[in-house]
C-alpha cells in the first residue's frame, strides 16, 4: 500500500467509532471515505483533486508501548509488516530521538514508484503515551532521481497509548498526509522543509 500505511504484527479489539468521531470534529465527512480492517486496524483514507491523499488508521493491539515502539523503529523488519516499501535507509542521525531516513515505496499499476526523504521525531509524555512522527525534508544526499517521484510527505506518523489496566496492550494510532501526485511541493511547504544539514 503506497501510503505507508503499517500495521502491527498482532492485535486485538478495534476502535473504529473513535477515529469516525475525529473525522466529524474536523468537519470530514467519514461516509465519503475508504474504510477498511484488518488485523482490528480500521483505517479511513481520502484522496483529494490535488493528490493529497489522507489516512488513519486505529485500534488496539496486545503489544507493550516499548515493544511496539521498538517494532516500528525496526528499519530492518519494516518489510515484514509492510510489503509496498522497497528500500529504506537512515541518511543521518541527529540525536537518540531525531533522524533523517530515506525510503521507496513500490509502484501498483498506474501509479510508479515513490520516495521520500524526512526526519524523524520521537517523543513519550508522562502518562506514557509516545509520539512517533516525521515530515518531508531535502536532504544533500538524497536529491531526487529518475528512479521514483519524490512525493511529499506533509506529516505522518504513529501515537501509541497505553491501555488502562492492560499493560500488555496498546492503543495504536497511525496517520499520514501526503502528496502523491506531482514531484514537488508547493513553494511554500519546500521552504518549510528546508533545514540545514548538521555536518
Amino acid at each position: 500500500f503506497f501510503l505507508m500505511i503499517r500495521r502491527p504484527p498482532r492485535s486485538t479489539q478495534s476502535r473504529s467509532s473513535a477515529a469516525s468521531d475525529v473525522y466529524k470534529r474536523q468537519g470530514i465527512n467519514a461516509e465519503y471515505m475508504g474504510q477498511s480492517e484488518k488485523d482490528g486496524i480500521t483505517c479511513y483514507m481520502v484522496i483529494d483533486e490535488n493528490g493529497i491523499a489522507m489516512a488513519r488508521g486505529e485500534g488496539v493491539v496486545g503489544i507493550p508501548v516499548q515493544e511496539l515502539r521498538e517494532f516500528l523503529s525496526d528499519n530492518k523488519r519494516v518489510k515484514d509488516y509492510d510489503d509496498m516499501v522497497d528500500k529504506i535507509e537512515v541518511i543521518e542521525i541527529i540525536s537518540p530521538n531525531i533522524d533523517i531516513t530515506w525510503q521507496k515505496v513500490k509502484g501498483m499499476l498506474v501509479v510508479s514508484p515513490r520516495d521520500y526523504v524526512y526526519l524523524s521525531c520521537s517523543r513519550q509524555k508522562e502518562d506514557g503515551t509516545l509520539y512517533l512522527l516525521g515530515r518531508s525534508i531535502d536532504h544533500p544526499q538524497r536529491p531526487p532521481t529518475k528512479d521514483a517521484v519524490r512525493a511529499f510527505l506533509h506529516i505522518g506518523g504513529w501515537i501509541l497509548k497505553p491501555v488502562e489496566g492492560r499493560p500488555d496492550a496498546t492503543h495504536y494510532i497511525y496517520m499520514v498526509k501526503t502528496c502523491l501526485l506531482y514531484t514537488s511541493p508547493s513553494p511554500r511547504d519546500r521552504q518549510k522543509s528546508r533545514m540545514p544539514s548538521s555536518a
